[in-house]
């Protein structure tokens, strides 16, 4: 069993970049364990419940369903590291969260829960109480329902805390109501929930965007509704965030009536992913991004632009600005990876859901 748990820890950290569970936050963690006790039916599951896992990349998500297309289901970890795109490195870290039942297993009762209750008490000037829960109801392929909630010792009641609503279609559509995360290209214009500030391993230096999922966060930063579906090779992204929605969930009261539009399109070819995207709040980010499979060697990058009024000595004046990054991945063997990247952050520039490397 120890064994196991430590190959578990070498997993996760191998798939975020994290260099130790210490540099993850706690909701990061928990996704991970969540999968590796509930595994991901590769076999069965639409390609938009894999996607929102945020365990594989888009360019592993388009392998495997191209890989079942042509030679129907994979059926265990040895044929899994032959599916092109994931290979034997991937896939030493990917089976801990992956089960391989045959597309035509029925199962053992479609609806999965999951609840979670946590406390603690304190005695300081007078007896405190925290207390937290999360609950998870998982319908069959094509729903899946997150809420939790906590009281931290200082707060007086219950808060709603995060709901969050997530169905699955057919080719790839999904939508999220309520609170949902959204991670798009390498994180300059459009990226929420959890993200590596520096480089404690060459999974760092990569992001792996997951498009619009449910969160089951106790502190999501978007709530509203998204969506997304696919037309071939690509697959179109749009949604609404409300703040006045995000501080009612969390207990506060909030004057902010805006909403913020988010869209995103991204073209999944063989060899890598390009994709544009954008979000508009007080200001406008647009970027756009792209990555590349060469053989051994990966190419990525993202550049964005960011438009807004600013107020300098009582004038307003547009300030707008250009960031931009890049790297490059080698993997000449197996277990050896070298990467390389290079960024640029002018002052001023804006990206209110940023989500890049050190973006702040």
């Amino acid at each position: 069993m120890k064994h196991f748990l430590m190959d578990l820890l070498a997993a996760i950290l191998a798939l975020s970049g994290a260099g130790s569970a210490e540099e993850m936050g706690e909701e990061e963690m928990e996704r991970y364990r969540h999968f590796a006790g509930h595994p991901l039916q590769i076999n069965r599951l639409p390609a938009a419940r894999l996607r929102a896992s945020g365990i594989f990349t888009d360019y592993q998500l388009a392998a495997i369903e191209d890989y079942r297309a042509r030679n129907g289901d994979i059926l265990g970890p040895t044929e899994f590291a032959l599916v092109d795109g994931i290979g034997p490195d991937a896939a030493e870290a990917l089976v801990h969260f992956v089960s391989f039942e045959p597309a035509a297993y029925s199962g053992k009762g479609r609806l999965r829960q999951d609840l979670t209750v946590r406390g603690g008490v304190r005695d300081k000037d007078g007896t405190e109480w925290l207390t937290a829960a999360k609950y998870h109801l998982e319908a069959g392929r094509r729903a899946e329902f997150f809420w939790s909630s906590s009281r931290p010792y200082s707060a007086e009641s219950f808060v709603p805390g995060t709901l969050s609503l997530a169905l699955y279609g057919r080719g790839g559509a999904s939508l999220v109501a309520g609170d949902f995360a959204a991670r798009f290209g390498q994180g300059l214009a459009l990226w929420s929930g959890f993200s590596m500030s520096g480089f404690s391993s060459v999974a760092a230096f990569r992001r792996n965007p997951t498009g619009f999922a449910p969160t089951g966060s106790f502190s999501p930063s978007l709530s509203g509704v998204a969506g997304e579906f696919s037309a071939g090779r690509w697959r179109f992204s749009a949604g609404v965030a409300s703040p006045a929605l995000r501080s009612f969930l969390a207990g506060k009261e909030s004057s902010d009536r805006t909403l913020i539009p988010l869209a995103a399109a991204t073209f999944l070819g063989r060899r890598g992913q390009f994709g544009v995207q954008g979000v508009w709040r007080n200001g406008a980010v647009v970027s756009a991004d792209g990555v590349l499979g060469l053989g051994h060697w990966t190419l990525f990058g993202e550049a964005a632009l960011s438009s807004r009024v600013v107020t300098e000595d009582g004038y307003g004046i547009r300030r707008t600005r250009v960031a931009a990054l890049g790297g490059v991945s080698w993997a000449p063997a197996y277990r050896v990876k070298f990467a390389l990247l290079g960024r640029y952050y002018p002052s001023g520039f804006y990206s209110p859901l940023a989500g890049a490397v050190r973006s702040y």
